[in-house]
């Protein structure tokens, strides 16, 4: 699991180039998904920019909106394949 401090990897060139791909490839201007993620435009823009980082709430979210793994988001792995959370709680008990 990732913690709340690895969540600040999203502060990476890499990181930024993935989240603009992952918007535009789900069809989302930055208005649409900062309606979808409830915050402004502009917390989209600065994050995509890296003057803002998301918290770990809002990657998981994001995550889940774009289907992908958290590791895969935040640059830090090619696998973009997703895995659901409530998925693994299941699998674990």
């Amino acid at each position: 699991m990732i913690s709340s401090e690895s969540a600040h990897i999203l502060d990476n060139d890499d990181a930024h180039s993935t989240f603009i791909h992952l918007r535009k490839k789900n069809g989302f201007t930055q208005g649409t998904l900062a309606e979808e993620l409830k915050v402004a435009k502009g917390t989209v823009s600065a994050w995509e920019i890296g003057s803002r980082r998301p918290s770990f709430e809002m990657l998981d979210t994001m995550c889940e909106l774009f289907h992908v793994r958290m590791d895969y988001l935040i640059a830090q792995s090619d696998d973009d394949s997703f895995v659901c959370a409530v998925n693994i709680k299941a699998v674990t008990k």
